[in-house]
């Protein structure tokens, strides 16, 4: 038997076999493989280091963020890299194919308002790369907060996802809870700690970018309450004033009577009469009035509608100031 041809046999086997399982490694760890090549070759610029240093990413967490090659944009550029078209919203960032767009808002109104979309979009980027096991994991960890979410705010995106893209809403919720909300279970804070070490920095920013909106609505909800109890007096008060004007009238026809057949019943019945134009003319002026007082306040409304709309503008990266003549 000739031991060196089968020891070649054995050697080219082991050999094949090493390299079907080195491909078999290679097909389940592809994006591994594609992540550490991409970081290898990138370099972030000090933008990108900076918003990643402000948001307290570490370990997975900004390297996702780096193999994303974020790109801060302006308003052109950021339209045509994340196109929303028929969407009624604002955007401030995507990730689409593997990459990250941030668009550049420059109101210092919203300082923190780049570092949220930057971690949000990286926690896409993360979700993305689960495995399917892991991904279930974090959906059932996600869940009983979803479910016992009292903040309207998010309730109402999360009616959104669950409208527009009902199988994204986890995708969405891991983004947006992991950034927006405090209250999360000491697991989910544990999770994202391989992405930050200090979640509630970004928490803080959304929490200030947030507030310019929520006290503005504030106002405009006090304003609208206080302009429907007003509305509903001034009705009242111009239902009254029509009831007495038709009693005046008739009691001013009957008194004409009287001063013609009756004229102590007629001197006797003038007082109250005069007493009932006094306070008949007392609540014309008291409506003049809160008429008055309505007006000024539709005027405060209106100027802190368009105040907030002035906040929606700083964030929309569609507007267009009006062209002036």
């Amino acid at each position: 038997m000739n031991t060196t041809r089968g020891f070649s046999r054995v050697v080219s086997f082991i050999v094949t076999l090493g390299l079907v399982a080195a491909a078999a490694w290679l097909v389940l760890n592809r994006q591994a493989v594609i992540d550490w090549w991409r970081l290898s070759q990138y370099q972030p610029s000090a933008a990108v280091k900076q918003l990643a240093d402000n948001d307290t990413m570490v370990g997975r967490g900004s390297d996702l963020f780096y193999v994303s090659d974020p790109q801060v944009q302006e308003g052109t550029a950021f339209n045509k890299s994340c196109k929303n078209e028929g969407e009624k919203t604002i955007v401030l960032g995507c990730y689409k194919l593997q990459q990250i767009y941030l668009y550049n808002v420059t109101d210092a109104r919203f300082s923190g308002v780049k570092e949220v979309t930057a971690a949000h979009e990286m926690l896409h980027a993360a979700y993305e790369r689960l495995s399917n096991a892991d991904r279930t994991k974090l959906d059932a960890m996600l869940k009983p907060i979803i479910e016992g979410m009292k903040d309207q705010r998010i309730l109402d995106l999360i009616k959104l996802y669950n409208q527009k893209e009902p199988g994204q809403l986890y995708n969405e919720m891991h983004s947006i809870l992991g950034t927006e909300y405090r209250a999360l279970t000491p697991e989910l804070e544990e999770y994202y700690k391989q992405y930050f070490s200090d979640r509630s920095k970004i928490v803080a920013y959304a929490e200030a970018y947030q507030g310019p909106f929520t006290d503005s609505q504030n106002k405009i909800d006090e304003y609208a309450k206080q302009l429907a109890l007003m509305k509903t007096q001034i009705d009242q008060n111009n239902e009254s004033l029509k009831t007495q004007q038709s009693e005046l009238q008739a009691e001013s026809h009957e008194l004409n009577r009287l001063r013609a057949s009756d004229l102590d019943a007629y001197n006797a019945a003038v007082p109250g009469y005069n007493a009932k134009v006094d306070a008949f003319n007392a609540q014309v002026e008291q409506t003049k009035a809160l008429i008055n007082e309505y007006n000024a306040l539709v005027e405060t409304y209106n100027a802190q509608a368009a105040a907030q709309d002035n906040l929606y503008q700083s964030l929309d990266s569609s507007y267009q100031p009006a062209a002036q003549n």
